[in-house]
């Protein structure tokens, strides 16, 4: 639907500057030059397309652009922020558009993004919910008449009233963005002097704005200045932090020489950062991780991925594992199906490279090391086996350092070693009785840690794996490490004391047993999830996972309940493992050439590929390259792929 050349005219009478939008996109070149003259108007740039609002003075306003309604509400609020009445537009999916006059003073205001001062997570991006964007020059707006490319509704005027000049905070907010620019330069970013809009965890504001006692100040402080210069802010802003929050009371209490102090303690901590800190491991270029590693997991994993090749989200999910293991029977939730913590965990990398057995191994000795006792098993080869080994310790990790081995013993004939595993993940007991032998156990909590490639994983399944739900019941954990260190240094003891401390701190907190209670507006949110899972191969047992995340995020947070952070967490991390399953779950095709259709198709559903990282993706070469251009070619002539000459990567149409 294309906007009628009356709508077009009348917009150009209260806006001279219009710009054509393909959707809610300009596709014009330097169009940001009409946010400051006016763009010469002729009503046929918009045959076909929706129109867009320069923000600026070539059209003299200023635009709040409002994503999350409720929450814009109570920041305005909280703030005390005012709205003057003035003319409002409504977007297609129906968010208000609140257009302010641009100020005539000779000041340049630019746009800015708010995103929730919460931080809480969008269920279904994994990001950090965006509640407002302030639109100047730079910026632009969807016009009224336009339609929203996602819903099909027109963009409409709610308030058609004259257009009233822009409240002071909103000035001083877009002003800050301009403010910014000149500070390019140097690292870090511009502060508005509110400890929310930092981009630091919870634990952290929280100890800076709480300190630590004499005795404890030293550690508090170095651990805080790791983070805060590890997320590149500017020297003048740790030092406002220091001078104004609890966090700085032995820096103050340093007098005259207090900021020579302080700048000792910078430089001392940014270099340890330089020698150590390399660049972040490289995640699944598929699938990015949610950002969720907190508590002592995400401590542990900060930790070792700064010394170690294994990609961080490696040594979190493996600490979740480990940690579920030990409280497999001594912590729940308030639940009548009383989830148990325990994970089926399965590591997957491209190659060796990934350091898969690394994260695995480090972690497992980290807990064996602390707690003196940690019962695992390296392998299996028959049930029996593993009915001696849990009869010994009940509760026990299964480690598979070569998942292809397990697969390789499950598939001997007449073993009933996959029933019994499988049957495991969802009770404590298991009965098989046979003429020649008997398997009974009860009353045990088995766990799983395992590795492969991610060829292995895709290309080793039998139909007895998948009629039975066991690729469902595993956990996957995919990513891509890089050579960092030709010779590792050793992780400092004193660090690891600290977090072997936590560990037991953790540990001590559920005692002998802790069933966690869920808030009401946990509950809601994630009622709100469940009832809203798709139904499809792909997320059989995400709500199992979900419920047993929620307790292991709780305690290892040292939470005596399950809240909305706790909740959003879980859910973050189940919608990843739904995407990761689309993408890596066993490929079940008649030969091998539609295999690789098939993989083809799983890899550029993401993203366009160039060449190169579609034979990386689909592991062409260790196929076969004649299957790999055999496959490219049928789904060319079925219209399902197409080379972008332009881009020079496939795409799938």
């Amino acid at each position: 639907m294309k906007l009628e050349k009356q709508q077009i005219e009348g917009l150009s009478k209260s806006f001279p500057s219009l710009i054509p939008l393909n959707g809610k996109k300009p596709f014009e070149d330097g169009w940001q030059q009409w946010c400051e003259k006016p763009r010469p108007f002729n009503p046929k740039s918009f045959d076909n397309r929706n129109a867009g609002i320069p923000c600026g003075p070539a059209n003299g306003i200023l635009v709040i652009d409002v994503d999350h309604i409720i929450k814009f509400n109570e920041l305005c609020k909280s703030k005390r922020w005012e709205l003057p009445r003035t003319r409002m537009h409504m977007t297609g999916s129906v968010k208000p558009h609140y257009v302010y006059g641009y100020p005539k003073n000779g000041k340049r205001y630019g746009n800015r993004s708010f995103n929730d001062p919460d931080g809480e997570i969008d269920s279904k991006t994994g990001k950090v919910i965006k509640v407002f964007d302030i639109r100047g020059i730079g910026g632009q707006v969807v016009a009224p008449g336009s339609i929203h490319p996602d819903t099909g509704k027109p963009y409409t005027v709610r308030l058609d009233i004259p257009i009233t000049p822009a409240p002071q905070w909103l000035l001083a907010l877009a002003l800050q963005q301009e403010l910014q620019t000149a500070r390019e330069s140097q690292r870090g970013s511009y502060w508005d002097g509110k400890l929310e809009s930092l981009p630091l965890a919870f634990p952290v504001k929280k100890l800076i704005q709480e300190g630590e006692p004499k005795g404890r100040r030293s550690e508090a402080i170095a651990s805080v200045l790791s983070t805060l210069l590890r997320a590149r802010i500017l020297e003048s802003t740790i030092f406002e932090i220091f001078d104004t929050y609890p966090i700085g009371d032995k820096y103050r209490g340093k007098g005259r020489t207090k900021e020579q102090w302080l700048r000792g303690e910078i430089k001392r901590i940014g270099g340890f950062i330089d020698r150590n800190k390399k660049e972040p491991e490289k995640q699944s270029e598929l699938i990015a991780f949610p950002d969720v590693m907190t508590g002592v997991a995400g401590k542990f994993a900060r930790l070792y991925s700064r010394h170690l090749e294994a990609p961080i989200h490696f040594f979190y999910m493996s600490f979740l594992t480990c940690l579920g293991s030990v409280l497999a029977d001594r912590a729940t939730l308030a639940s009548e199906i009383a989830p148990q913590p325990r994970l089926y965990l399965l590591i997957l990398g491209q190659s060796a490279d990934d350091r898969k057995s690394t994260a695995i191994s480090k972690t497992v000795n980290f807990f064996q090391d602390t707690m003196g006792v940690f019962p695992t098993c390296w392998g299996v080869g028959s049930a029996e086996g593993l009915q001696r080994k849990l009869k010994k310790n009940p509760s026990t990790l299964l480690c598979l350092d070569e998942f292809k081995q397990f697969i390789g013993k499950c598939t001997i004939k007449s073993s009933i070693l996959l029933p019994c595993v499988n049957s495991l993940f969802e009770s404590n007991r298991y009965e098989s009785w046979t003429q020649k032998r008997e398997i009974v156990l009860d009353d045990v909590y088995l766990s799983m840690l395992g590795a492969s490639t991610i060829e292995t994983y895709e290309r080793t399944w039998e139909r007895s794996f998948t009629d039975i739900g066991f690729n469902n019941r595993l956990f996957l954990v995919p990513g891509s490490g890089k050579k960092r260190f030709s010779m590792p240094s050793k992780v400092p003891e004193n660090e690891i004391y600290f977090l072997r401390k936590e560990l037991k701190d953790v540990l001590s907190h559920v005692r002998n047993g802790l069933e966690l209670q869920i808030t009401e507006d946990a509950k809601l949110i994630y009622h709100d999830w469940y009832m809203n899972l798709e139904r499809s191969i792909h997320t059989k047992r995400l709500d199992t996972y979900a419920l047993r995340l929620m307790v292991l995020i709780a305690v290892n947070n040292r939470k005596n309940l399950v809240d909305t952070e706790v909740v959003k967490q879980a859910i973050a991390l189940c919608d990843w493992q739904l995407e990761v399953r689309r993408i890596h779950d066993p490929i079940d095709a008649d030969n091998n050439v539609a295999k690789m259709e098939e993989k083809i198709r799983r890899v550029l559903s993401k993203k366009s590929r160039t060449d190169r990282e579609l034979k990386q993706y689909t592991n062409a070469r260790q196929a076969g390259l004649w299957f790999f251009d055999t496959a490219k070619k049928n789904l060319q002539r079925s219209q399902e792929l197409r080379w972008n000459k332009k881009e020079r990567v496939w795409e799938i149409l």
